[in-house]
Order: C-alpha cells, then sequence, then structure tokens
C-alpha cells in the first residue's frame, strides 16, 4: 500500500502498492507553538491527535511504502472533506466497506490483520475508496475541482513538529532538522546557548 501524490486528477493523496514502513520515532511527540498537547493538527476547530497519525502507521506499517507522518497526516486532513464530497457525488462509502477493504489488502500482502482497525487506519481507508469512486465519476474534473475549493477553504493548523501546512499545495511539509540534530556520520552542532564539551586530554601525572 503506497501514499502518493497524484498532481494529474487533483487528488494528491491515495493508498497503493504493497511494501514497507520505517516509523521514525520522535517527531510524533510533544508540542509546540501552541498547539494542544498530544495534537497533530487542528482542521476548522476538529483535532487530528498525534496518536492517530502514530497508530495507522503503526497498524499499517506492513501495507505502506515510503509512507511518512506528514503524508499520513495529509490523509486524515482531507478524509472528511474527500469522503462528504463522494457523498455528495452519489457515491459515498461506508465503514463496512473501510473494513473490507483493509481485510482484503492485508489479506493480499499475505500478513495478519489486526483484530481492531485504528481510527486513523480506518481513515485512510476510507480516503482511498472515495478516491476511487470520484475518480470513476463521468464529471470527475468538475468534481476535483469542487474538492479543491473546499479543501482551499479549510483553516488548518499543524504541530510544528509535522512540518508546515502548505496551503496553495495543500501539503504538510517536513521540517527542516536543526543543526544540533545529528545525522548518521556527521557531528552535532552545539543547541544555541550550549557550549561545545572540551575534548578531554591526559594530565601531566597520568604521563607514565
Amino acid at each position: 500500500m503506497r501514499l502518493q501524490r497524484d498532481a494529474r486528477t487533483g487528488l494528491r493523496r491515495a493508498v497503493g502498492t504493497v511494501g514497507s514502513l520505517v516509523l521514525v520515532t520522535g517527531i510524533l511527540a510533544g508540542c509546540a507553538d501552541g498547539a494542544r498537547p498530544g495534537t497533530a493538527a487542528v482542521v476548522d476547530g476538529r483535532t487530528i491527535p498525534a496518536s492517530e497519525v502514530s497508530d495507522a502507521l503503526s497498524q499499517l506499517g506492513p501495507l505502506f511504502n515510503g509512507a511518512t507522518p506528514q503524508l499520513v497526516l495529509q490523509v486524515l486532513i482531507d478524509e472528511p472533506t474527500l469522503t462528504q464530497l463522494a457523498s455528495d457525488k452519489g457515491v459515498g462509502i461506508n465503514d463496512a466497506e473501510a473494513t473490507q477493504f483493509l481485510a482484503q489488502s492485508f489479506q493480499g500482502a499475505g500478513v495478519a490483520a489486526p483484530a481492531h482497525y485504528s481510527t486513523g487506519a480506518m481513515a485512510i481507508a476510507r480516503y482511498q475508496l472515495a478516491a476511487n469512486n470520484v475518480q470513476g465519476l463521468s464529471d470527475s474534473a468538475s468534481a476535483v475541482a469542487d474538492l479543491q475549493k473546499r479543501l482551499a477553504a479549510l483553516k488548518v493548523t499543524v504541530n510544528p513538529r509535522y512540518g508546515t501546512f502548505d496551503p496553495t499545495a495543500a501539503g504538510v511539509a517536513a521540517p527542516t532538522a536543526s543543526p544540533w540534530i545529528v545525522t548518521q556520520g556527521a557531528q552535532a552542532t552545539p543547541a544555541p546557548g550550549d557550549s561545545a564539551a572540551p575534548t578531554p586530554q591526559p594530565s601531566a601525572s597520568a604521563t607514565p
């Protein structure tokens, strides 16, 4: 299962082929700049908990290929708008269909399905099914234009730990790494206000 952007149709997040996911911890914890504790985003007053993002990534890990917390959060931001549009166009979906879709996806991947699907996992399934239905409409171009207008009207606040929300692209951009965060093979730069620890030197008395 793959999360990707589809600029051609305007449905910029979709779920596809089977793969694997490496979960990077740390980006999911805490909050900043006034965001409520444990909140990933707020959309028109609707709170998306950080746990909803992490649970979806963890639970659907065997089905994801290259998914990131930002991309999953994008889907969770857009899903209610997309599923409502599908319903308005007469091609709505329900939770029973979403559950069946997930069960078939796990079966196709050859892995055991969880006993209970998380809120985020169900939202991703609804998103995929709604996207498929809208794309199959005879007037899909008009439906996509309607979707873009609805998404542009959303008031979205994203926890800075996830990055920034770009209303023009309707997407969440990953945060830029701070220079004091160590990457593999690199030496960290001290955080602002911190002093680099001096390199230990042997004392004269320690010399034989």
